[in-house]
């Protein structure tokens, strides 16, 4: 008896020994299927950073985008101007209807009921956006730069706009607020699928001469695969009259005088036509300047705007 009893015993433990084999056994598989979702799902949302064509925003440590890095890492932004800039408030009927607040100049867009999307590149900080997205007939504004430090201090300096950072779209990390999108990424990247649509009007501010001469036409093509048929840009450059080899072949900014934007503009075949509205004395619109750009050997410096 006491031999089967021994026998009766170890027959309980192994079986016990086997369920719980087969409970450790099940426990693992579950965790096993558990982890490879888990991983999917982490794959998925990485895999959500990249489009059909597997794009990506490009780091700021590229060839392209590393000295405007350089430049916002040393506050060395000379071209940052604090206040809303003269040819936009003179002229941004011409873009923006009802522009500035009250004014009742017609605009070279149609449809005027309807509010407006506009497209400033290679923003940096500029308040100009800041007057944009407050204006009653602009339905959004979108900048696009490629050093995000530039768009982290243009939100931290404009709360109102309750801007936050976004998902990562195609070529493109995004932030939001209101009426505002913000893009970090290679402007030469960049499509309209990146951009969420095309834009009724564009404000090429301090872009076009930001770039360096022979990426031009690429930049102008851009321009063009990103604005609606029938929309407008005002554009302002600045144009080196007189001085040194050296200071008038100089930049950013670089010149880009009347010919070269007819140049570039003209010979595209969506561009309807270009309007040379003024050109400003820059020497004498800001004499504080005119020390500065005589020291690297500069002479006489315009700044020129278009439609």
């Amino acid at each position: 008896f006491y031999d089967m009893d021994l026998r009766f015993k170890f027959m309980i433990v192994q079986k016990e020994h086997t369920r719980l084999s087969s409970l450790l056994f099940i426990y693992f598989v579950r965790l096993f299927l558990i982890m490879t979702v888990v991983t999917q799902e982490a794959s998925t949302s990485e895999a959500a950073a990249f489009d059909v064509n597997g794009k990506t925003p490009k780091n700021e440590s590229a060839e392209t985008l590393s000295p405007w890095s350089s430049r916002w890492s040393a506050s060395r932004i000379g071209w940052h101007k604090p206040d809303l800039h003269h040819l936009l408030e003179k002229h941004g009927h011409l873009i923006v209807p009802n522009f500035p607040m009250g004014n009742n100049n017609s605009s070279c867009l149609e449809g005027e009921e309807v509010g407006i999307r506009i497209l400033l590149p290679l923003c940096g900080k500029s308040v100009d956006m800041v007057y944009l997205a407050g204006h009653t007939r602009v339905d959004e504004v979108v900048g696009i730069d490629g050093v995000k430090r530039a768009l982290e201090e243009f939100a931290t300096e404009n709360p109102s706009l309750e801007i936050v950072k976004g998902k990562t779209n195609g070529s493109v990390e995004t932030y939001h607020g209101k009426n505002i999108k913000l893009f970090r990424g290679d402007f030469f990247e960049v499509d309209e699928v990146d951009t969420d649509g095309r834009f009724d009007s564009i404000l090429d501010r301090a872009s076009i001469v930001a770039i360096r001469p022979e990426l031009r036409e690429k930049y102008v093509e851009i321009i063009g695969n990103l604005i609606k048929p029938g929309g407008s840009i005002l554009l302002i450059t600045v144009d080196r009259r007189d001085g040194t080899d050296a200071a008038m072949e100089s930049g950013p900014p670089f010149s880009v005088n009347e010919s070269v934007v007819r140049r570039l503009y003209e010979s595209s075949s969506w561009v309807e036509s270009v309007t040379k509205l003024e050109e400003v004395n820059e020497f004498e619109n800001d004499p504080g300047s005119k020390a500065r750009w005589e020291s690297m050997g500069l002479k006489s410096l315009y700044e020129l705007c278009f439609l």
